[in-house]
């Protein structure tokens, strides 16, 4: 009886290990995208369009994000450690398509603005 359970054990497992050797040798890793390149070419022509105000506001931007269906969010605060000091306003803008295997966080660009109305250049900064 003992004979037979482990005969049938050893069976089972090369029939798992036959399954395995299959999917790992016709299972392309071409199926699964890790080209990032459509989403950098998309962000891209967005701060290309961007680029051509002078003073960014946050109506250029939602206008931009809307010609491509990108959610735009108003951010009251920023509650991230910046270099930066005196933004008054700050909104975020969901890049599409994501990145492979991030977060939402990761996918968005957030804009501050001065007290005109402009976006800012910002950075992270160590928090004191």
């Amino acid at each position: 009886m003992l004979r037979k359970v482990l005969i049938g054990i050893l069976l089972v497992c090369c029939g798992l290990f036959a399954l395995f050797f299959l999917f790992v040798t016709l299972v392309p890793l071409g199926t699964w995208q890790f080209d990032d390149s459509e989403r950098i070419a998309a962000e891209s022509a967005f701060y290309e369009e961007l680029s051509a105000h002078s003073c960014l506001t946050a109506a250029d931007i939602r206008s931009a994000a809307a010609q491509r269906d990108w959610l735009v969010q108003e951010h009251q605060t920023f509650d991230w450690c910046i270099s930066e000091s005196g933004l008054q306003d700050w909104m975020s803008v969901t890049i599409e398509p994501a990145f492979m295997m991030s977060t939402e966080d990761e996918n968005r660009r957030y804009f501050g603005f001065d007290a005109n109305g402009c976006s800012v250049d910002w950075s992270y900064s160590t928090c004191n």
